[in-house]
């Protein structure tokens, strides 16, 4: 399809949905979910137009004249007055990230006036009686359109501007905090960034952890002060962004905190980070393949139980720590062991192959050749997994905290569950996500409300610091809420380094219910709340600002949960199909 014919279908997608959206509002009452998705289908076409460098001026100013519609249609009484099931009106507050569209589209036309115009309806639209970021105590997301319009190239082009730099100013004035919201750095995912852009990226990084992060008692030792000084010069000389990056991970490293950590800029992930997706782990001082890996990664040979034993002809053990062992960011040493030879391994340039020396199960040893300029596939892990064992227990395999289908799916399982008698939840593959998922699964395992946690975070005043005052924190009780749909059998919980963030939450939760054993292996040792923040270049670091404690005040951060009953798999527990962790877990709710 050459590029006229795929802008014209374009054109005609949009006109589409601005006829079914003319025929909505002509309606007697139009209803919210029909609303909602026809403005972000429009949106969403309209950007995957003007965001086409291949465009022509007509073209863009057909698309700005259908945004500019489509605003219009927000504004509508009949459109306006819509409300979500929560009451707010989303429909209406479209037309704000309308008004950012418009901003970026007048820019790239060149169009001053209408770039003014439109940043001076925004801000008013935000500033106005009726804002819900006023309404919602959300005072920070004045900065946060300040910042995308500051941060937009075809704002920049036109500045100085004072009627811009005005609008602005009047949004972050608005924001008492606007300073910490930082500025993000134009032109997004790119190599042209200066000495300048990636020492300001390190101080950046050192001055969020310095006054933010939650943790600083595990690094005592730590002169992070002296190490900044030390790595100022090291980021400043002329070196590649993919070499710079790995010195802000080596900095960040130091913090020993796997929620304070780095992302790479998707090019160079995508580039220079290509991971073959075997599913490998650290058993004893071995690199093992621990489960059977996807189709197009067993046709090179690869199985179950399989020892990598070299890697470009360096023992995997060796070559992961020569490699990788600087850039990890983790609480414990077993969280460090799963960041390096779970996940970092494998990473590589695109265009470089990786020779691996296999020993099979059957003893014989292979040197398997794999390409990573070619797409393979990885073993798709399932939100949950439910099955009845052998010996009639239940088990609930808990992969995730990223969304609740493990919690509804759990609630619907119970008569099931109780019909078994006895229940073993595995969280040996939760790397977390939003602890509310876990505090529901246990919600139906407990008689009464409890208290099942404490969390803390920074309280830093300035003033305080100038009276030499020792600053204070700021910290809450969680509580667990009973269900009355309960499962009242016995329980065992089978965790392990994977076993992480969220997930380790719901831990501290069960730990403080006294419901049942905890099987298996140490875990990772981290949680908290991160706090992100854009770094020259196109990538982003994050924080942790919140420190996490048991309901008795004990820790489990840079600690783990240590199980009340060790097991673990060996490499022959491996090749022949043996759980000893699950086997421990059934003779717990059996009273064994």
């Amino acid at each position: 399809m050459n590029s006229m014919k795929r802008i014209g279908w374009l054109f005609g997608s949009l006109g589409l949905v601005f006829a079914a959206i003319g025929a909505l509002a002509g309606a007697q009452e139009p209803a919210f979910d029909q609303a909602w998705q026809k403005v972000q289908s429009a949106r969403a076409t309209a950007r995957g137009q003007w965001s086409n460098p291949k465009l022509t001026q007509d073209e863009l100013k057909k698309v700005t004249a259908d945004l500019e519609a489509l605003k219009a249609f927000c504004l509508r009484p009949e459109i306006r007055n819509l409300k979500a099931a929560d009451g707010s009106q989303l429909v209406y507050f479209q037309r704000n990230d309308i008004l950012v569209d418009l901003i970026i589209c007048y820019g790239k036309l060149g169009d001053r006036e209408r770039v003014v115009t439109s940043a001076e309806e925004l801000r008013d639209s935000l500033t106005g009686e009726d804002s819900w970021i006023i309404k919602e105590n959300k005072l920070s997301m004045f900065s946060f359109y300040a910042n995308r319009i500051a941060s937009m190239p075809e704002v920049i082009a036109l500045l100085p501007d004072p009627r811009i730099t005005k609008v602005i100013g009047d949004l972050r004035r608005r924001d008492p905090d606007w300073m910490l919201a930082g500025i993000p750095y134009p032109g997004g995912d790119t190599d042209k960034i200066t000495a300048g852009d990636r020492i300001a990226g390190l101080s950046m990084i050192w001055s969020e952890a310095k006054y933010n992060f939650a943790n600083w008692d595990l690094v005592s030792g730590l002169d992070w002060d002296g190490t900044y000084r030390q790595f100022i010069p090291r980021v400043a000389k002329e070196q590649s962004r993919y070499e710079y990056y790995d010195l802000l991970r080596e900095f960040m490293a130091l913090l020993k905190d796997a929620h304070t950590d780095l992302g790479l800029p998707e090019s160079l992930r995508n580039s220079m980070e290509v991971r073959i997706p075997l599913p490998i782990r650290r058993v004893q001082d071995h690199v093992v393949i621990w489960r059977e890996p996807s189709p197009s990664l067993a046709k090179f040979g690869f199985r179950a139980g399989d020892v990598i034993e070299t890697i470009d002809g360096v023992p995997a053990i060796e070559y992961g720590q020569r490699k990788w062992g600087k850039l990890v960011s983790s609480s414990t040493p077993q969280g460090h062991d799963v960041n390096l030879y779970t996940y970092m391994l494998l990473r590589g340039p695109k265009t470089k192959k990786v020779v691996l020396g296999v020993e099979h199960a059957d003893g014989t040893k292979q040197a398997i050749t794999v390409r990573r300029d070619k797409p393979l596939s990885g073993v798709m892990t399932p939100p949950f997994e439910f099955k009845i064992l052998a010996d009639g227990t239940a088990y609930f395999a808990f992969n995730t905290c990223n969304n609740d289908v493990p919690a509804l799916s759990f609630e619907r399982l119970l008569p099931e569950i109780r019909k078994a008698g006895r229940l073993i939840i595995d969280v040996r593959l939760n790397e977390g996500g939003n602890s509310g998922v876990g505090a529901s699964i246990l919600s139906h395992l407990v008689d009464r409300d409890l208290k099942v946690g404490k969390w803390e975070t920074r309280n830093y005043r300035p003033s305080f610091r100038a009276w030499d005052r020792a600053s204070d924190r700021y910290g809450e009780e969680e509580t667990l809420f009973a269900s009355a749909d309960k499962f009242t059998g016995p329980v065992a919980v089978i965790c392990g380094p994977r076993t992480f963030s969220a997930a380790e939450d719901f831990l501290c939760y069960y730990r403080a219910s006294g419901r049942g054993k905890l099987v298996g292996m140490p875990t990772g040792g981290s949680t908290g709340q991160p706090m992100r923040f854009n770094l020259p270049g196109g990538g982003w670091a994050r924080i942790c600002t919140k420190r996490d404690r048991n309901a008795d005040g004990t820790e489990f951060v840079g600690v783990g949960f240590v199980p009340d009953i060790r097991a673990d798999s060996t490499v022959e527990d491996i090749r022949a199909g043996r759980d000893p962790a699950l086997a421990a877990a059934q003779r717990v709710v059996n009273g064994g």
